[in-house]
């Protein structure tokens, strides 16, 4: 069935009713990936029992292979997220289903174990399952707010296409399947660790109710969290303006830990201050904080003496259209060099993305729509532009670092 599946870009089946007394309805459609396309081809279901057989059962059993099914995703999701195999076994449309109502994923057992598995379900499940407050994203035109498909959307596991759609009434795919899964995965490695940040507003989610990268990973992944962050920080002092420094030096203070620890910035410096260069006898007790390059090294060796065997992930900010290309580029670049210089991960989203927000679709879709101009600011980003851009490549990251810390 996924054969077939990979071979339609779509399938929708239409209400069949059973002279019997049976009557249930399958709809389908499926998407090329994350969208959909606007043909459909529909299953023959002629060749339905006349006897009055549940049509979803025989749906099952003969496209076996072209869709999954609720059992499938709940037998699998169950094992996932830790449940003893003995309590699902393979098949067992009762035990599945009471271990699912046990874990409080569904409600009620529904008759539907060989229903087509659609995003609407995927998503009422992992929500109910993960505990996911309700979140909203725009962009998204034909899911209601509150909608479980809408939350997916503002953590990442699905994006609305160039028609703003999330077709909760497509099929899963294979690919899908195997990403969802993936998530979960991930929710068991990351849950109740903890992670800290450090940076600017981009950091902050400014663009995005004051939630930023860090608040939509933890919240997704099930970690612990604090952000000191805050809007127009710099690594070089400058007055009137958070210091990236002080942010560090108050978690220090706080005696705060971390499993690991997120750090941005430069995007101000840009705008404010020298680039500078790093200095081969750094000096942690004088260092020189009017440039960027100093500033971003005293941060730094602040982090490695606190924290000296967490890892640290630096994020490089996307191309914004802030200030000219060049200057962009060297404060960007060079700050990848110092980040690496000290020992850290770098994620670069300006180079490995694709958030050019110098091109208008991608500004006014994915960034701050600045009340002045009615147009996207190019620099923060709105929760879609970080589930879209931000989330997946620090998401995966983080997963690598971590993982290398528990097998050694």
């Amino acid at each position: 069935m996924r054969r077939l599946l990979r071979k339609y870009a779509k399938v929708f089946t239409a209400l069949l009713l059973t002279v019997q007394a049976i009557c249930l309805c399958c709809v389908f459609a499926a998407c090329a990936s994350a969208g959909a396309s606007s043909s459909a081809e529909v299953l023959d279901a002629g060749a339905a029992d006349p006897a009055g057989r549940n049509y979803s059962r025989w749906l099952y059993e003969n496209y076996s292979s072209a869709v999954y099914t609720r059992l499938d995703w709940l037998h699998d999701m169950l094992l996932t997220l830790g449940l003893d195999r003995e309590a699902v076994a393979d098949g067992d449309y009762a035990m599945v289903f009471s271990a699912a109502c046990d874990e409080g994923i569904i409600d009620s057992p529904d008759g539907q174990a060989y229903a087509a598995l659609t995003r609407s379900y995927v998503a009422e499940t992992i929500v109910s399952a993960l505990g996911y407050e309700p979140k909203s994203v725009a962009h998204a035109v034909d899911v209601s707010e509150g909608d479980p498909l809408m939350t997916l959307a503002y953590y990442g596991y699905f994006i609305p296409d160039e028609e703003d759609k999330l077709y909760p009434d497509a099929l899963i795919t294979d690919e899908e399947y195997t990403v969802l899964l993936n998530e979960l995965k991930r929710y068991v490695l990351l849950k109740g660790k903890r992670v800290i940040s450090f940076g600017d507003s981009i950091m902050f989610g400014m663009g995005n109710n004051g939630e930023g990268i860090t608040d939509m990973i933890a919240e997704k992944y099930g970690m612990e969290r604090r952000d000191y962050s805050l809007s127009g920080a710099t690594f070089g002092k400058v007055s009137g303006r958070s210091h990236i420094p002080n942010q560090v030096k108050k978690a220090i203070n706080l005696k705060d830990s971390a499993d690991i620890i997120l750090v941005n910035g430069g995007t101000n410096d840009m705008r404010k201050l020298p680039l500078g260069k790093m200095n081969a006898k750094f000096d942690i007790k004088n260092p020189d904080i009017k440039t960027f390059a100093g500033g971003m090294e005293y941060a730094l060796a602040l982090i490695g003496e606190a924290w000296s065997d967490v890892p640290v992930i630096y994020v490089r900010a996307h191309d914004t259209d802030c200030c000219d290309d060049l200057t962009e580029r060297s404060f960007g670049e060079y700050g990848l060099e110092i980040a690496a210089h000290w020992g850290l991960t770098n994620v670069d989203i300006f180079s490995d993305s694709g958030f050019d927000a110098e091109i208008d679709a991608i500004r006014n879709t994915y960034t701050m729509i600045a009340s002045d101009t009615g147009e996207g600011d190019s620099v923060h980003p709105t929760a879609l532009g970080y589930a879209k851009y931000y989330l997946p490549l620090v998401s995966n990251k983080i997963v690598n670092l971590l993982t290398k810390q528990v097998t050694g």
